[in-house]
């Protein structure tokens, strides 16, 4: 949906979403406003299927959540 937004803009060719995101984590960390891990999540990917999105236990027992 972003990307339509971006090309709706003049922006086609010219920028990608990653970009910003890019741009406002740089921008948020330098501001000091924000913990930084909350700034990480906020702009992190969110994997959309429950089942993967869900915490796993490794064969090592090691927890992983939210890959």
């Amino acid at each position: 949906m972003m990307l339509y937004a971006l090309y709706r803009m003049g922006y086609h060719g010219r920028a990608t979403t990653h970009g910003f995101r890019s741009v406002a984590s740089t921008i948020l960390n330098e501001s000091n406003l924000f913990n930084r891990d909350w700034i990480k999540r906020q702009l992190a990917h969110v994997e959309r299927n429950e089942v993967r999105r869900a915490p796993t236990m490794l064969p090592s027992g090691c927890l992983i959540v939210g890959e």
